[in-house]
């Protein structure tokens, strides 16, 4: 049985075979914090994780009433459609991708856990 992770996988690579630069690389950002120290009251230095290996494809930002309808759509933010990553991105991750943004929102398309819409900003 096909599975949603080879079909997505499948859409974005005939879409990067018919079309340049739609179809990019992307990563996932997130900040994590250092442990906290009790003596001084702190928390140690904050350290990137930084997750590979997925694509994006930007969408117009008119099409994110239709996927996040409950969504309110702030003048900078855009949907855009990721493949290829193994970890669900979470809100206030950066995807990298053409620049960097920050994820507003997140869908798991048929919660398969492989292939997200996001809105970003």
């Amino acid at each position: 049985m096909t599975t949603l992770k080879e079909i997505s996988k499948e859409a974005f690579d005939g879409v990067a075979a018919d079309i340049t630069d739609v179809v990019l690389a992307a990563s996932l950002e997130y900040d994590t914090r250092g442990p906290y120290n009790a003596t001084t009251g702190t928390s140690g230095v904050n350290a990137v994780t930084t997750i590979t290996g997925g694509r994006a494809v930007f969408g117009t930002s008119s099409a994110i009433a239709n996927v996040f309808p409950s969504y309110t759509q702030g003048s900078d933010d855009v949907l855009i459609s990721l493949e290829g990553f193994t970890t669900v991105p979470k809100i206030g991750w950066r995807i990298v991708a053409n620049g960097t943004r920050t994820i507003k929102a997140v869908g798991d398309i048929v919660g398969a856990g492989t292939f997200f819409d996001v809105v970003a900003s």
